[in-house]
């Protein structure tokens, strides 16, 4: 009987080093209780994300790149600011509803 043979396919920007060193460990930890707090919405903890990247290569464990590349913008809101869009958005919206139902 023949056995099937996994292919393994590497990843797309090369390997991915371990952080034996714990170099970046705090930061992933932050970013892992920022997940619990919120339910795991990753938006909500997307600067602890972008800090963790950061790390990650600045201690050569990442290959260096633009954050834009990695999904970063460089004047990226932070949290509360986009809760406070998204309410502002919200509200507008909701007039907007009720302004048209009066008519």
């Amino acid at each position: 009987m023949d056995k099937k043979r996994s292919i393994v396919k590497k990843p797309d920007r090369g390997s991915f080093l371990l952080d034996h060193n714990s170099e970046c460990t705090s930061i992933k930890n932050k970013y892992l209780k920022c997940l619990k707090k919120h339910n795991n919405d990753h938006l909500s903890c997307r600067n602890y994300s972008k800090e963790y990247f950061i790390c990650r290569m600045d201690k050569n464990l990442l290959e260096r790149q633009d954050l834009n590349e990695l999904g970063f913008k460089e004047n990226e809101l932070d949290q509360d600011s986009r809760i406070k869009n998204f309410k502002d958005v919200y509200s507008y919206n909701i007039k907007m509803e009720n302004k048209n139902k009066l008519k």
